[in-house]
């Protein structure tokens, strides 16, 4: 399967390692997510394992409407991982995290800290 964008073919890759997969979509973030929005990788800013004793691989800040804008979790994952057994578990502990108001704060806090200490990313707010 191919896809296109702006008059470029694009053919499908198979990523053996997610890693790889990770930094594609980190570093392509604008066309994945689109030019109003502010991707943060998570994995290289965040130390502890803070939502539920896992990280997200990034988090997304969508400001399409300034006044309303939106905070999305983004998880990579490799078709080859099982959804069961991998992929629903981290989802689970995602919405636990969020019903949980103190580590709620605490990924405020530390997303704050990343924005206000990160040159490319306060430029980019």
């Amino acid at each position: 399967m191919a896809l296109f964008f702006n008059n470029k073919k694009f053919n499908e890759y198979k990523f053996m390692v997610e890693e790889e997969f990770e930094k594609l979509v980190s570093d392509n973030s604008k066309i994945f997510f689109g030019d109003k929005t502010i991707y943060i990788d998570a994995k290289k800013k965040i130390e502890t394992k803070a939502l539920g004793g896992s990280i997200p691989d990034g988090f997304l800040f969508y400001f399409s409407d300034s006044d309303n804008p939106e905070f999305y979790l983004i998880e990579v994952e490799l078709a080859s991982h099982d959804f069961y057994k991998h992929i629903f578990p981290q989802i689970t502990k995602f919405f636990a995290f969020f019903k949980n108001n103190k580590s709620q704060r605490d990924l405020i806090e530390k997303i704050y800290s990343i924005a206000s200490t990160d040159d490319s990313i306060k430029k980019r707010i």
